[in-house]
């Protein structure tokens, strides 16, 4: 079933664990964050 093939990760550098550790995800979305306002200024 294609529902249940892991997809591309949503953030970059993100693992699965990150993902569903809500935790480790808000410091994932952080770290994603902070690359790409260092990246665009």
């Amino acid at each position: 079933m294609a529902c249940l093939r892991p997809g591309p990760r949503p953030l970059p550098g993100a693992t699965v664990l990150e993902l569903t550790d809500p935790t480790q995800a808000a410091t994932a979305i952080g770290k994603a964050a902070t690359a790409a306002l260092t990246a665009t200024t």
